[in-house]
């Protein structure tokens, strides 16, 4: 199921090597990393003689011999010598084994793996009519060389060597998908929820899971294995392997919009001026987040997984991962009736993987569309990264962590020559500031600041984030321009001047000078001091093989500058055009498999926008609500290749389309 991603994978003769590190836990002693875990060094200390052995070594009167060993007055030293010997025991079984595919990394993944552990533990036992005692689960990581990250599996081993045949019987998609059902149904139907409880024994708690119980979830299991068991129909063989699949990068991309709720709830648990609810609207969950001070207070309504598109004003298609909406505003004790002045902001949570990697680079599609955006007025868009998330979160973490908060910017604003601008500049104008976007650690902080004050079009707004860009500056006005030379500084490469010095004005163009060298882009700003205008200017230089650090770095320059004006060469002030062509279509699509009926529906005409590439794969009505989804979707030969669920062929099959197969499509005249 490459949508989720989960998978299995039978494997007839395999060597299964159970290890017992020994009692954990122990503070002080020495540590030994295994497996990416830290244990004991020490194991068990066993004497050589006598053979008494102990993980322990906090047992109060502990001996550590028999009492008929010769050397039962020698006390172990911490350490292995020639008569005590630090172990770690093993046994090994050949047999066959069933792996997992997880869809879980890094976000939480300790307690959702338990989760699936418990799930697929009561499913063997519902589908086998009783618990099969000699099939056995443990957890594994495999690195994939793909995400530069671990994926996770559940593996199920059979305790008799050689393989009783009950998991190759398991290795069939109709077999699993009623194992997983049989789990979903009792975890769904189970009498805790209606007696105030998240779970018990009875469904997703077992003694396995026992010391996670507190992170475990029955409702939050009973979302998981629906995702699984609705797209039930969706299995296929990868002959390349299940770390194949995970190379798509939706797993990051799932769990960083689960970290971005999570980094929400943080900055409310730690911040009083914050707030931050979840609610449930006819079965769906949105969130509110309130801030509130003695000069203004804000509350917003955020909203997951929102389309936009051209009923609301917006050039394509898209679905952002949060809409926030503001639903109420005060300043100064003054209630804001008119909040169509404040922008609704589109957030999104890209992984590197998912967007910008070389299997998956839909970097300039991404730019395009957030693009189309910002173009109306109304509208505001934010993209983070987990790094910035990560970065964000690591504010919280003490004095020791604060560091590791800190983005390139605010590095580089403490560096010499910064440093001293900053320092003038905020001297000059920082009391004039109430929302100082300038002390803003990272990109997260700063998005932060844009909902604490977000209305774009108040000279305030642009003072505070005009103010931010100046301390990038690092000689004082030098360089500095005319403001009428604002074709000459962005564009003439020799050109160089310090007006505002020789001039000694503040009517001056000052050069934001924090932009990092980098392959991907090229990019110029300028503030105008005497109005805190913004102005600038930026191009992409190859977006074929991209880096993740300047990657990361474009998102957070372009998130700050897009309240700016774009200035365009020899032309002035103008609105940037966008393309479309096969390349970022196919680029769009990373299963291979329809890049040949994509190339053909290009040429013949069928494909000229995002829009017309959005509907290749989601069916909408005239709101741009989504209908259904499918893997492929042929309009004018209403033909659909792989409905993602039960409702999508429901939907398909009542509106006259034909569901085919990938090999049916091949022979198709388009």
């Amino acid at each position: 199921m490459k949508e989720i991603p989960f998978g299995i994978e039978f494997v007839k003769n395999v060597t299964i090597t159970d290890a017992n590190l020994g009692r954990q836990g122990l503070i002080d002693a020495r540590k030994v990393k295994i497996n990416n875990t830290e244990v004991p060094a020490h194991g068990f200390v066993t004497c050589r003689y006598c053979g008494k052995s102990t993980s322990n070594l906090r047992e109060k009167d502990y001996r550590y011999h028999y009492g008929y060993c010769k050397y039962k007055d020698k006390e172990y030293v911490g350490k292995s010598d020639e008569v005590y010997a630090e172990v770690f025991l093993f046994r090994e079984v050949k047999t066959e084994v069933l792996k997992i595919l997880l869809p879980v990394q890094d976000f939480n993944s300790e307690a959702e793996i338990k989760m699936f552990q418990a799930g697929i533990e009561l499913g063997l036992k519902k589908y086998f009519n009783g618990n099969p005692q000699h099939i056995a689960i443990s957890e594994y990581r495999e690195f994939n060389h793909h995400t530069g990250k671990f994926d996770r599996y559940l593996v199920l081993y059979d305790t008799v060597p050689g393989g009783t045949g009950y998991l190759e019987k398991l290795f069939d998609f109709s077999n699993f998908s009623e194992l997983l059902r049989l789990a979903y149904q009792e975890i769904k139907n189970c009498s805790c929820q209606h007696h105030g409880k998240d779970g018990c024994y009875r469904c997703i708690y077992s003694y396995s899971n026992q010391y996670y119980q507190s992170d475990l979830s029955r409702e939050r299991a009973e979302k998981r294995f629906a995702e699984i068991v609705q797209k039930s129909e969706s299995w296929e063989s990868v002959p390349q392997g299940l770390g194949k699949i995970t190379a798509s990068g939706q797993i990051e991309e799932s769990e960083l919009e689960d970290r971005f709720v999570r980094s929400l709830k943080i900055l409310a648990d730690n911040k009083e001026e914050w707030t931050f609810e979840d609610i449930k609207e006819e079965g769906l969950v949105s969130y509110i987040l309130r801030y509130k001070n003695e000069l203004s207070s804000l509350t917003y309504h955020i909203r997951p997984q929102v389309v936009l598109g051209p009923q609301y004003g917006i050039q394509f298609i898209t679905r952002t991962d949060f809409l926030f909406v503001c639903t109420s505003a005060s300043f100064n004790g003054k209630v804001l009736y008119e909040l169509d002045m404040v922008p609704r902001i589109a957030v999104y949570l890209d992984g590197f993987q998912y967007h910008a990697s070389e299997e998956n680079n839909r970097f300039v599609n991404d730019l395009e569309k957030r693009k189309g955006i910002i173009e109306n007025p109304q509208y505001l868009t934010w993209t983070l990264t987990w790094e910035d998330v990560e970065k964000f979160d690591s504010g919280f973490l003490g004095d020791n962590e604060i560091r590791k908060s800190e983005d390139f910017l605010f590095q580089l604003s403490k560096t010499d020559g910064f440093k001293e601008t900053r320092n003038k500049m905020l001297g000059k104008f920082g009391a004039n500031d109430p929302i100082k976007v300038y002390e803003a650690r990272n990109n997260f902080e700063r998005f932060l600041r844009l909902l604490k004050f977000p209305i774009k079009n108040h000279e305030g707004f642009r003072y505070t984030w005009g103010l931010n860009l100046v301390t990038f500056h690092q000689k004082l006005f030098s360089p500095s321009y005319h403001p009428d030379q604002l074709q000459k500084a962005f564009f003439e490469e020799e050109y160089w001047d310090q007006y505002a010095l020789d001039q000694r004005t503040q009517d001056a163009l000052i050069p934001f000078e924090g932009v990092p060298k980098s392959s991907l882009f090229e990019m110029k700003a300028m503030i105008h001091l005497k109005k805190w205008q913004i102005f600038y200017h930026y191009k992409i230089r190859s977006s074929e093989q991209i880096d993740k650090e300047e990657w990361n770095n474009f998102w957070v320059l372009f998130n700050m500058l897009q309240f700016a004006e774009f200035v365009q060469e020899t032309t002035g002030l103008v609105k940037e055009e966008s393309g479309y062509n096969l390349e970022q279509l196919l680029g769009n699509f990373p299963d291979e498999v329809y890049h040949e009926v994509l190339a053909k529906l290009y040429t013949k005409g069928y494909l000229k926008s995002e829009e017309d590439e959005i509907r290749l794969y989601t069916a909408l009505d005239d709101q741009g609500n989504t209908l259904a989804e499918a893997e492929l979707i042929i309009d004018h030969l209403k033909l659909v290749i792989g409905p993602i669920d039960e409702q999508s062929t429901k939907y398909f099959e009542n509106i006259g389309y034909r569901i085919e197969s990938q090999e049916e499509l091949k022979n198709k005249e388009i």
